[in-house]
């Protein structure tokens, strides 16, 4: 007589109350996505990810191999009462470079990419009407190269990738310097505050 092990694997998060919203961003090196999120008004966590891939499985390995065609994302979990989706998607464009799509910084190739992930006719509305603003405003050299795609699905990633930025600090701000991400943040940050 066979006798079939079923393996379950609980993947637990934090539960938060009724007026809480979720939104998924692929933003290059999830090192740096979350920290910009970490500390955001009105964010309850952020957490590292993989997104959209064609397998039903992803970890860090298997994402950089390019077998799986997942991005590096976040989860962010947030409170509608404190903040809205406009000002997430705002942090997340000033956050990273919106007029590259085939990777961020030092970063190349599929797992870098960036995307918006829409689980609703809402955040498809929000997404775009954000995007045509800061492009009419023209503070980039470019027009916003930003993909809005459903969401499909999201596999945490090792623990030893979330909050890298506390974990790692000398790593992280060395990686944060040499990829150009600091300096390109900081120039185009200057032409949203004028």
């Amino acid at each position: 007589m066979l006798t079939k092990i079923i393996l379950i694997t609980l993947i637990t998060y934090p539960v938060f109350g009724q007026n809480s919203g979720t939104l998924y961003l692929a933003g290059g090196c999830f090192w740096c996505t979350e920290k910009s999120f970490q500390d955001f008004p009105g964010v309850l966590d952020a957490i590292s990810g993989y997104c959209n891939g064609d397998q039903n499985t992803a970890s860090y390995d298997l994402v950089s191999s390019g077998k799986t065609n997942h991005r590096e994302c976040l989860l962010i979990k947030y409170d509608k009462q404190a903040t809205g989706l406009e000002k997430l998607m705002l942090n997340y464009i000033q956050n990273i470079d919106p007029m590259d799509n085939q990777g961020q910084f030092a970063d190349r190739g599929n797992q870098y990419k960036i995307e918006i992930y829409y689980n609703n006719e809402e955040e498809i509305k929000i997404a775009k009407n954000l995007l045509e603003k800061i492009n009419k405003k023209e503070i980039y050299e470019k027009k916003l190269n930003i993909p809005i795609l459903p969401f499909k699905s999201f596999f945490p990633a090792e623990e030893y990738h979330q909050d890298f930025y506390k974990k790692e600090p000398l790593r992280y701000k060395a990686y944060e310097k040499a990829s150009g991400r600091q300096k390109f943040i900081k120039k185009y940050l200057e032409s949203f505050n004028k």
